[in-house]
Formats: C-alpha cells, sequence, structure tokens
C-alpha cells in the first residue's frame, strides 16, 4: 500500500508541473502573489509527501520584495510543532558559505584582506605549505581552487566537552596540497573555514560575533546565528531533522564557518534580497556594486563551455540566462539558494530530511523552467567525432573531492572513482550518454530539461589527465588504481589466506593420524604459527574493511562524527600485519633449507607469503596501514 501510495503521489506532482509550467512566466506576472502561493503550497505539500519529509520551509524574492515565504509540514513531530517560515530555524550547512565570503567581501572592501595575496601572510600559528612553489589566496579559496585534498573524519559531533576554537581545528587538520593552486576545483571545507579564520585574524574578533555586526544585523536577519551550540533564545525554534525516520539531535560542526550557520526562510529571504541589489531599506549596502558583481560574475572555470565559480555561488547559463546557487546538507537538514541577478529573482529552500537533495533538484528544475522559459535553438548540424579523435578519452576516472592521505581514500572502491567508455561517436559517462558538439566537448543527451556539458583539456593526441562536467572535475587514474583490479587483488589474497587456515585445520583434525606414522616429517611449529597468525589476522582486518564499507551505505556520514572500535583497533593491529609478513618470509626460507616441506605444501606457503606482502602493499595504497583517521 505504502508503494502505491508514494506512486499516486508522484503522479500526482508529476501532473502539478505540467499545469505550472503552463502558466505564464514568474518573472513576467509577479504581481499574482495569491497564484503564486497557490501552486507552491501544493507543490511542497506534494513534495513532502511524496519524499516522506517531514518538513520544509521557502522564501522566493522579487524586485526587493518578499513574494513568497512559508513553512510546510512539522519541526517537530513528537510535538506537533509546526513549520513557521518566520521562526523556525535550519541548519543550512554549505548555504552558509555564500554569507561567510559576503563577510571577507568586506573586508577585502576596506583593505583589511587581500584577495590576491598569500593567505599566510594574515597566519602566525600555522601556515599553509606550498609544495608547488604557488601561494593559495582568498581568492582560490572563494573558487574551490586551492588545490587541498578534502578530509572526512572527525568535523561533527553531538557532544564535546569542550569545543574547539576554529584556530585549533584548522591548525590539527590541515589537508595536503595535492595540486597547483588556481587550476582544478576540488570542494573544500577547510578552504572556508580558513576564509572565516581570514575575518578573525583581520579583525580581532571571532567570525560569528563579525557576522552578527556586519551581516545579520544591518540585515534585519533577528533569528539568524552561526554559533554552537545553539543560543538558549532559538532553542525552542530550531527544526528536529530526521533520517530514517528517527531524529538527528544537533549537530556541532568542527569547521564551523563551512555550514555552521543556523537560519530562517525570512531572514535567508532578506540575505537574497540584498545580493539581488536592494539591500536594507535604511542604511548604506552591505557590499558595493563591484563587490556583489564579483560574487555573481564568473571568476573560474575549467572550459569556456562549462559551468564555472564565482566568489562563493556555482555559476550557470541555462536558457541563455546567469543563474547562481549553492546547496546545502548535513545528516538530514538540505538546504538550496538560488539567484537570477539580471531577473532580481531569488529562491531559498530548506528541508527536514535527506531525501530534500532530491526534492531539491526537482524543485530548481521547477522554478528555473518557470523563470527560464527553455527558447528553440538554432539548427546546427550533428557534429561528429571520428574515432581517432577520441582515442585516448576512455578510462577510469575520479572525483577531485578526494583524500589523499588519509584513509578516507577507501572511498575510491566505492564509487568515487567511475569508468568513461566510448559509444560510437558518444560517451557514456556518470549513468548517462554524452554527444560531442565541439572537439573535446559534450552535451549530455539522457536529460533532456537542462542538459549539463561534459569537456577534456589535453595536448593533441594524448591521455587528458581530467574530464570535467559542469563545475566538477574528475582525474583519471592509472590501471592499477581501478576499481576492478585493486578489488580483485583484495580477494585473492582473502583466498589464499582463508586457504592456508583451511588446510591448517584439516591438519589439525587429523594430527592423530600423522603421529601414527613414522614416514610424515615433523613440521617446524612456529612456521605454521606465523603463517597462521598471518592469514588469520590478515582476514580479520578485511572482514573489519568489508564491515565497515557495508555499514557506510546505511550511514554514509558515520565517518564525519569518528570510526567505531570496531575499525580503530584492526588498524592499530595493521602494523603487526607488516611486521609478519617478513617474519613469515625467515621462517618459510628456514623451513625450505631443512626440506621439512614437500613441493606443493612449500609453493602453498611461499603463495601465502606473496599475499602477505601483497596485502600489506595494498593497505598502505588505500591509507589503511596504521591510524591514518
Amino acid at each position: 500500500m505504502a508503494k502505491i501510495s508514494e506512486f499516486v503521489m508522484r503522479v500526482g506532482l508529476s501532473l502539478l508541473l505540467l499545469l505550472y509550467l503552463a502558466a505564464p512566466s514568474l518573472a513576467q506576472n509577479s504581481s499574482k502573489e495569491a497564484e503564486i502561493e497557490n501552486f507552491f503550497d501544493g507543490f511542497l505539500s506534494a513534495q513532502l509527501l511524496s519524499y516522506r519529509i517531514p518538513g520544509a520551509a521557502l522564501a522566493i524574492v522579487h524586485g526587493g520584495e518578499i513574494l513568497h515565504c512559508k513553512g510546510y509540514g512539522l519541526a517537530n513531530i513528537r510535538t506537533g510543532q509546526p513549520i513557521r517560515a518566520r521562526k523556525t530555524l535550519f541548519r543550512i550547512a554549505s548555504v552558509s558559505k555564500p554569507i561567510v565570503y559576503t563577510a571577507t567581501m568586506q573586508l577585502v572592501e576596506e583593505g583589511s584582506l587581500s584577495l590576491h595575496g598569500d593567505v599566510n601572510d594574515y597566519l602566525k600559528s600555522f601556515k599553509i605549505p606550498k609544495p608547488f612553489g604557488k601561494a593559495v589566496t582568498l581568492a582560490h579559496l572563494m573558487t574551490h581552487t586551492p588545490g587541498f585534498e578534502d578530509t572526512y573524519f572527525r568535523k561533527w559531533s553531538q557532544k564535546m566537552k569542550r569545543f574547539p576554537t576554529l584556530r585549533e581545528y584548522l591548525s590539527q587538520n590541515r589537508p595536503a596540497c595535492i595540486r597547483p593552486p588556481g587550476e582544478t576545483y576540488g570542494y573544500s571545507n577547510y578552504g572556508a573555514s580558513l576564509a572565516g579564520y581570514l575575518i578573525e585574524r583581520a579583525t580581532n574578533t571571532t567570525y560569528e560575533t563579525y557576522l552578527e555586526k556586519n551581516i545579520f544585523k544591518p540585515l534585519g536577519m533577528k533569528n539568524t546565528t552561526a554559533r554552537q551550540p545553539l543560543p538558549k533564545k532559538f532553542k525552542k525554534h530550531m527544526a528536529v531533522s530526521y533520517r530514517n525516520g528517527r531524529p538527528i539531535g544537533f549537530e556541532l560542526i568542527l569547521d564551523s564557518p563551512a555550514g555552521a550557520i543556523s537560519s530562517t526562510a525570512e531572514d535567508m529571504a532578506k540575505f537574497m534580497i540584498a545580493h539581488l541589489g536592494w539591500g536594507p531599506k535604511r542604511g548604506q549596502p552591505i557590499l558595493s556594486e563591484e563587490s556583489f558583481n564579483a560574487m555573481h560574475e564568473r571568476q573560474f572555470a575549467h572550459h569556456k563551455m562549462l559551468d564555472g565559480h564565482t566568489f562563493g555561488f556555482v555559476h550557470e547559463v541555462i536558457n541563455g540566462e546567469r543563474v547562481i546557487s549553492h546547496s546545502g546538507a548535513m545528516v538530514a537538514f538540505r538546504t538550496r539558494i538560488i539567484l537570477l541577478p539580471d531577473l532580481e529573482l531569488g529562491l531559498f529552500v530548506a528541508y527536514t530530511s535527506g531525501r530534500g537533495s532530491e526534492a531539491g533538484r526537482q524543485l530548481k528544475g521547477v522554478f528555473l523552467d518557470r523563470c527560464l522559459p527553455k527558447k528553440e535553438p538554432p539548427e546546427t548540424k550533428q557534429f561528429i567525432r571520428s574515432a581517432k579523435a577520441q582515442e585516448g578519452l576512455a578510462g577510469w576516472y575520479r572525483k577531485t573531492r578526494y583524500s589523499h592521505t588519509s584513509a578516507a581514500k577507501v572511498a575510491g572502491l566505492l564509487g568515487a572513482t567511475l569508468p568513461l567508455s566510448l559509444d560510437g561517436s558518444n560517451l557514456s559517462f556518470l549513468h548517462s550518454r554524452w554527444r560531442p558538439i565541439a572537439p573535446d566537448v559534450y552535451e549530455e543527451i539522457t536529460r533532456h530539461e537542462h542538459p549539463r556539458r561534459l569537456a577534456f583539456k589535453r595536448k593533441p593526441r594524448s591521455k587528458p589527465k581530467f574530464v570535467y562536467v559542469g563545475m566538477k572535475a574528475y582525474e583519471r587514474v592509472e590501471w592499477y588504481e581501478r576499481p576492478t583490479v585493486q578489488w580483485a587483488i583484495f580477494i585473492l589474497c582473502q583466498l589464499i589466506f582463508v586457504s592456508y587456515m583451511a588446510k591448517s585445520l584439516w591438519r589439525l583434525l587429523r594430527k592423530r593420524r600423522e603421529r601414527r606414522s613414522p614416514f610424515l616429517p615433523k613440521r617446524d611449529f612456529w612456521h605454521q604459527i606465523t603463517l597462521l597468525t598471518t592469514s588469520l589476522l590478515n582476514s580479520s582486518l578485511a572482514a573489519a574493511l568489508c564491515l565497515l564499507l557495508l555499514s557506510s551505505f546505511n550511514n554514509p556520514v558515520r565517518v564525519f562524527y569518528g570510526l567505531p572500535w570496531w575499525v580503530v583497533i584492526p588498524s592499530a593491529a595493521t602494523y603487526l600485519s607488516a611486521l609478519l609478513a617478513p617474519l613469515a618470509l625467515l621462517t618459510s626460507w628456514s623451513t625450505w633449507k631443512k626440506r621439512h616441506h614437500s613441493l606443493l605444501d612449500t609453493c602453498h606457503d611461499y603463495t601465502v607469503v606473496l599475499a602477505a606482502f601483497t596485502f600489506v602493499l595494498w593497505l598502505h595504497h588505500w591509507n589503511l596501514l596504521g591510524y591514518k583517521y
């Protein structure tokens, strides 16, 4: 019955979309507030039922006015408290970043910070290394191009005896610089937090206090805060988020400028109005027109035909119009902000469930289709790519939002590394098909509305190092890093370890019979114990790893809080595995010299030794050798 009900709701939602898209443009009929409210009342209510989301809040602004601002569903299922757009707070997650970057642009205006100066000029207790001889700048941080790896461990918490300062967190959790700054996009929460810390260094106050005085107060955002834990006056108005039907407590974000702000739909409407050029009704605007333009214009892109990034927002061109946006995600809060600066339109939405990611994408599509009616492109001849021109494109590619030095690198075995294959002149990548529209540039065929674009950057007749999809970048991996090869190595090693454990069990069961035979030589006890211990330990490590990977499918954000004991203990035991491998080689050599084993047994023993060394190298490759969390 539940599946039938959900199917009915989705059909109803689709019909509602068709009716909406058939209506006149929102941009041309902004005075019809009642019509807008009636549609979104039905649309959001249908979304909550269809995606089983407890609550949501929506704000739409146009021309300096709030067209629609309303809450839907419940802020707390247990108490029945409804969501009120003007009072109910949501964790806006990464939508915090445009607010923090707006504050940094204020300091750039007054000369306290430099967009293109070395960030190390503002740091004292720690420094950002320069392995490529190029300094990281504030502009790099605001466009996610500092070249940092991304780490996932211990970013969130719900219970802490002492909350670390921003300086302490940043100095103790510095990521490795894996690419030259300014060359490749790689989403970085650390970079956003570092920008927040630069505010503190430039103003000699906390970034939370600076936001309150220079962003929230001037814009009248009375129900917005970046403080953690939540101040007492806001606690009763905080929405409860849910994952799999269970409430999630208030999450403490250690890299706080990257996503710690809590706000209401009405306050976010005020922030959007300011960015659309209207600002507060009284007093000075929070930024100059020049600074706002810098935050709205494309500052970085991998290719001129692809989406880019501004100082704070993702930059897209949809149906010929500029669209800037940002999304946010926590364990169970999902938020999205969309601005159309040229049309003075903006939308903010927040959901209290992880299913809000799907709902938010759907809402974005409807909003943009409504505001930016699709224009029929001029007829063009089909662009055909020869097989020779596409040589070297196929392969495996990995997301650049990736950890190179921590155990989070193992995500490369779980979908972070994906195949790209050729299909005639088309490509298959990211579960979509792409057709060529220019040399080394492709457009999505699978998605008809707002199709994405894909591009390669390479030298003639060479394999590309990266493939770019919209704003995101994927780096090419070598053949031995492909998940199929790595899983084959892992499984083969475990089969060898299991075979030795099975042989040892068979020997144990036949031990009495062997003792009665005067013709069988005496086995080397310590040699057998070493190989058996090596096999048991490595199989246990593999089992713990598989258990962690399986649990991550049900709870992929587990690593943000830290790892369970049943992973931490085996991680320390990997050092013992590294010591046992050479010991097993020594005992095998000694036994072979004394001719205690048959040729078949000797070959099997050396196979176990080889598997032990291979598994240690495998653990090292994925940063699983030792406690790298």
